[in-house]
């Protein structure tokens, strides 16, 4: 019997959608899990708001004066990359646009990563029918796969002896299944 080759573990490149919440920093957390024992790239993305802006923009080292925003997080991500360290290899973009969901949309098609890691706020359906989701949204219009963290605190589920907590409201559901088309995931 001939053996399979074994062949190299090839490198991973994963975008991680920053907005400096406690909910990014888990996912980054997990972003760094998958980067560990494949070795490769991390992307820290942010997306500074820009208004009405013609077009988004990933914008280099020089920040416009017009934006201050674009210029505060590329500071403050500059330092997370210092704290990660030299064994990670961390590169950082900010993204002008008018929509979180558009400007990492738009990173996803210049960087071309093996995998997006973004956080779920926990905002609940009504919250989200009424302000939208962004993880949400990635995850139904990204030409590659999205890693969607949970909040900190469900992860307390793990240590729970009971089971999962009830579904929120089944009204609350069916009104989100009618306003994607009536799929429910």
């Amino acid at each position: 019997m001939e053996m399979p080759k074994v062949m190299s573990t090839p490198k991973i490149n994963v975008l991680v959608g920053i907005d400096f919440s406690k909910f990014a920093e888990q996912a980054l957390s997990y972003a760094l899990k998958l980067v560990g024992p494949m070795g490769g790239s991390v992307h820290l993305g942010h997306v500074a708001h820009c208004g009405t802006y013609i077009h988004d923009t990933t914008l280099g080292p020089v920040m416009p004066d017009d934006f201050p925003e674009a210029g505060a997080a590329r500071a403050r991500l500059q330092q997370l990359r210092t704290e990660l360290g030299a064994e990670v290899d961390v590169q950082i973009h900010v993204r002008l646009s008018s929509s979180p969901v558009e400007g990492l949309l738009g990173l996803i098609m210049e960087l071309k990563p093996d995998i997006l890691v973004v956080a779920s706020h926990g905002k609940g359906i009504p919250m989200r029918m009424l302000m939208g989701s962004v993880s949400n949204q990635l995850a139904l219009r990204s030409p590659i796969p999205v890693l969607i963290v949970p909040p900190p605190e469900r992860a307390q589920l793990l240590n729970q002896t009971d089971a999962l907590p009830e579904p929120e409201s089944s009204t609350a559901e069916r009104a989100l299944a009618m306003g994607e088309g009536g799929r429910v995931f």
